[in-house]
Formats: C-alpha cells, structure tokens, sequence
C-alpha cells in the first residue's frame, strides 16, 4: 500500500477529531449532524402470522416478497427464530405501506386495496397515464 492510501493511525484521527471539536466549539467550524433512525419495531410469531394473513398470502409468496427462505418465514411464525433487524425493517415498511410494498417488489396490489385508494400514494400521475396510454 502506498502512503497515499494509507489510513491515518488511530493517534493521528483521535487529534484531528479532537482538533474538528475544538475549532466547533470556538464557533469556527460547522459539523455535519445526521440524524440516525430508531431500530424498527419487534415483532412477536403471532404479528408476522398476522401481517401474512392480512396480505392474503401464503407463506410461499410471503417469502418471496420478503426475499427470504419458506423456512425462515415459517420459523418466524412459530416463534422459534425472530426476524433480522434488515427484515424487521421490510416488515415494518409492508405493515405501513402494503400497496407500495407489494408495488415495488412487483406483486399486484394487495387483496382489498384498490388502485386509486389513498393508501397508494406511490401511484403518481405520469404512472397512471402511462397506464391510460397503453391500456
């Protein structure tokens, strides 16, 4: 590795942290905030059975939109295993957006959901007169 490409040691970043802190402190310096999300909600065997039997799916198509095994959905509803915190995440994102979800990972809309329903807000106007165009 060159010395152009190596990285600083933990000395030499702990000053210049130290020396970004000073300068901010003195009114000298803006530092970038990033406000970090909360981890998503967990979820008992019974809410992942329940969020499936909402969608009207399978367990097959359920870990299919999930990306994951048939496996892992079934361990999950049975309480022996629990959901990843990325699958918690998808999970969390299905149970508040259903229609979107099921959009974006290619499905038809979820059973009882109609098209134009306020709950598809992803449906914008260039979409749906695309769709006006070719249907």
């Amino acid at each position: 590795m060159s010395n152009a490409t190596k990285r600083p040691s933990l000395i030499e970043r702990l000053k210049a942290g130290l020396e970004e802190g000073i300068l901010f402190a003195q009114g000298k310096l803006d530092l970038r905030t990033t406000e970090v999300p909360d981890r998503p909600p967990e979820l008992a065997a019974e809410d992942v059975l329940r969020l499936r039997q909402r969608c009207q799916v399978s367990q097959a198509v359920f870990a299919q939109m999930l990306n994951v095994s048939l496996k892992t959905v079934q361990s999950w509803e049975q309480g022996d295993r629990k959901p990843s915190q990325a699958a918690l995440r998808l999970l969390q994102i299905l149970e508040a957006e259903p229609t979107n979800f099921s959009r974006i990972v290619g499905l038809r809309p979820l059973p009882g959901r109609e098209a134009n329903s306020p709950d598809s807000r992803g449906d914008s106007k260039r979409s749906r007169s695309r769709r006006r165009k070719t249907g």
